[in-house]
């Protein structure tokens, strides 16, 4: 299921229907946590494991009772060894004025590094480096990574905070809330676009998920109050880490801020459309959102007027002002630019008989930009791409890993199901065709000013109305 109306439908039918804001632990409104993790599990019609790999002990190990012990003593060592990793790690970090959210997925090749195009981009263009660290989401780092000295991988020292904490029986007991959410769960089991995920909110298994978010922000508040920080700047708020950082920076009333990195429309419910929002707000929320562009700042705005505690502001996107500010010279030119979605879109779907057919009928080279969650199957595009005999037709690598603004300069039309990249298009006054309908509702402003437009893949005439786009895009 990927319709986002329909989706956005159910949802705020939800949060209408129950007192979702009577569901806590402790003292800690969790609402935000289920409707989030909800509207992702629809949209991108994820597939539920609630499996458990235990990440120590080999299930296959002999029953044999020395090698029981042997296996009890290299556990035991390994909890040891990350209980003192975390004593170490949190005795290194610094006090600092600004803390900032890093992954590989949010950097580009630049300066010969990998670069965060957000967040290394803001602290050279503010002049703060020595007021600033970056806590990595990343299991391991290389030397190539830009700023390296100023990042901190904090896994090992969350697990060894965490089994700090079981031994030694120290932290909050946990208290739960939920007032009718069995009502809740029978919603969704019977509703057939729902009741598939109904399982995996179960009371059991939303407790379980929330005593391990709370320890989490528990760790980050020891963190934050270590580095004595003023100011949190995350990327993706809605994943469970820097959601956990921003309750952290929330309850220790530090100012946080996420920055855009994508589409803030009226069907992304991690930005849209909040119709409950309590007077004290929501501690799982950021209190400041740094957009784009003034769409996706008043889609925001909508729910966040009648509460003063948070903040909206169009402050543009630094990585494209930085290139823009530049005589970009790109070794490329005259191309259309592909931009890929990940999941649910399959390789199949990406390249179907009507795109290969475009890429053959085009006098232009195409450059094919996977989405940064699909780089590990670049090789899997570059044969599907082989297969069709199309590979003089199209470059893979330069439309991936070269900046975006430096592509973006030089292309002549634009080509997505629904990606944000459409925004940055527009910096540049490059037209975007969309593939999917999604970009009705999505890219709303972008379609009726002109800037883009939805062609139907189903349409018989899907080709010809696309040469004829092309044609008239690319000869201007």
């Amino acid at each position: 299921m990927n319709n986002r109306s329909e989706i956005k439908k159910i949802i705020l039918e939800i949060e209408n229907k129950f007192d979702v804001n009577n569901w806590k632990i402790n003292e800690l409104h969790i609402w935000p946590l289920v409707r989030i993790r909800l509207y992702l599990l629809l949209a991108h019609n994820h597939n539920i494991d609630d499996k458990k790999n235990n990440i120590y002990l080999d299930k296959n190990i002999d029953n044999r009772f020395f090698i029981k012990v042997k296996s009890y003593i290299a556990l035991k060592y390994i909890e040891l060894k990350n209980m003192i990793k975390y004593v170490v790690w949190v005795g290194k970090i610094p006090q600092t004025k600004n803390i900032f959210t890093d992954a590989d997925v949010y950097r580009v090749d630049y300066k010969n590094k990998r670069y965060n195009r957000f967040f290394d981009t803001f602290v050279e263009q503010n002049n703060i480096y020595n007021d600033s660290l970056f806590l990595l989401f990343d299991k391991k780092t290389s030397n190539n990574i830009y700023h390296k000295e100023k990042k901190y991988i904090y896994h090992i020292a969350f697990e060894g905070f965490n089994l700090l904490r079981k031994y030694i029986k120290v932290g909050e007991q946990f208290y739960f809330k939920l007032d009718n959410y069995n009502n809740f769960i029978l919603y969704l089991n019977n509703n057939l676009l729902t009741q598939k995920y109904a399982q995996s909110f179960s009371i059991d298994k939303v407790k379980e998920q929330l005593i391990s978010f709370y320890i989490k922000k528990e760790f980050f508040k020891r963190i934050f109050s270590k580095t004595k920080v003023k100011r949190l700047h995350v990327l993706c708020y809605y994943s469970p880490e820097p959601m956990a950082m921003i309750v952290a920076a929330n309850q220790l009333d530090i100012y946080n801020e996420e920055y855009q990195h994508g589409p803030q429309t009226t069907e992304h419910l991690a930005y849209a459309t909040w119709t409950k929002l309590p007077d004290e707000g929501y501690d799982m929320l950021p209190r400041n959102f740094w957009c784009w562009d003034e769409s996706s700042m008043k889609i925001i705005e909508k729910w966040i007027l009648s509460n003063k505690k948070y903040s909206a502001k169009n402050r543009g996107n630094l990585w494209v002002d930085f290139w823009k500010k530049q005589e970009i010279k790109y070794r490329f030119e005259n191309f259309i630019l592909y931009s890929l979605q990940p999941n649910p879109l399959k390789i199949e779907d990406l390249f179907n008989d009507k795109i290969i057919k475009a890429i053959i009928n085009s006098n232009y080279l195409w450059f094919i930009r996977l989405h940064p969650n699909q780089i590990n199957q670049i090789e899997d595009f570059k044969n599907i791409i082989k297969q069709n005999g199309i590979e003089h037709k199209v470059n893979i690598e330069n439309a991936t890993f070269d900046p975006l603004p430096q592509i973006l300069s030089s292309t002549k039309l634009h080509i997505t199901f629904y990606s944000g990249t459409a925004i940055e298009a527009t910096f540049f006054n490059v037209y975007t065709i969309f593939l999917s309908d999604l970009a009705i509702n999505n890219f709303k402003d972008i379609i009726e000013e002109n800037k883009g437009g939805y062609l139907d893949l189903e349409n018989e005439n899907f080709n010809s109305n696309l040469n004829n786009i092309i044609n008239e895009k690319c000869n201007k």
